[in-house]
């Protein structure tokens, strides 16, 4: 699964990167309606990404992983499944800190 989906795992690692930075430096008033906007943000531009991937990736690469018993949909699924559920995981955890602290 990372090896077929490593681009767009690589790229939506980034954008969760960035949407976590932001949730820190921002306040504590303003976090929780952040949070729901980048999010919906984050997932259009995963689509995007991911729409990208799927005209751009080689015919000879998903053959090779449906060869090996593997659609590379189900892959592909997979991968932003496990993405998502890290996203609002770290995401969360960050919202709970920061009322808690502060």
């Amino acid at each position: 699964m990372l090896l077929y989906c490593s681009p767009v795992l690589v790229f939506s690692g980034l954008v969760t990167l960035a949407i976590s930075a932001l949730l820190l430096l921002v306040g504590k008033e303003i976090l929780v309606d952040l949070f729901f906007m980048v999010t919906i943000l984050r997932y259009a531009i995963v689509a995007a990404v991911t729409l990208l991937f799927r005209l751009t990736s080689s015919k000879a690469q998903e053959c090779f992983y449906i060869n090996l018993g593997q659609h590379p949909s189900k892959l592909l699924k997979l991968a932003l499944g496990l993405d998502s559920v890290i996203y609002i995981t770290f995401c969360l955890t960050i919202i709970f800190i920061r009322y808690a602290i502060a």
